[in-house]
């Protein structure tokens, strides 16, 4: 299988964990964004969301998308771009699109300790 089919299974499995989460919840938190689980208050509804949050998360971090231009150096655990291999744009693409979710679901993580930790 090639690193791309690979990239995009990765993503569609994440996809897949968002729509379950949806179903469940009925509230797309990426779409929504912070604040409305500040207002739900501690709630059960806040909790159940909390959950849907740590599954998806954990779905984005076992989505380990291979870039094929991305090495990291042992020595010092720091990102090497290879520029003599080719961009995998499909790759890039996927790559940004699961930070982008996943710093947006630590966020809604953090509001959610917060408002935990209020009460």
């Amino acid at each position: 299988m090639e690193k791309r089919d690979l990239n995009l299974k990765s993503y569609a499995d994440y996809l897949t964990q968002r729509t379950k989460s949806y179903s469940a919840t009925k509230i797309d938190c990426i779409r929504i964004g912070t604040g409305y689980l500040a207002k739900l208050g501690f709630s059960n509804e806040m909790l159940q969301e909390v959950v849907s949050i740590q599954d998806m998360i954990s779905t984005l971090l076992a989505c380990g998308v291979r870039l094929s231009f991305l090495q990291l150096d042992r020595t010092n655990a720091c990102p090497q771009v290879l520029l003599s291999e080719p961009q995998d744009e499909i790759s890039l693409v996927a790559f940004r699109l699961l930070v982008k979710d996943l710093l947006d679901l630590f966020s809604l993580i953090n509001e959610c300790m917060i408002v935990i930790l209020r009460k």
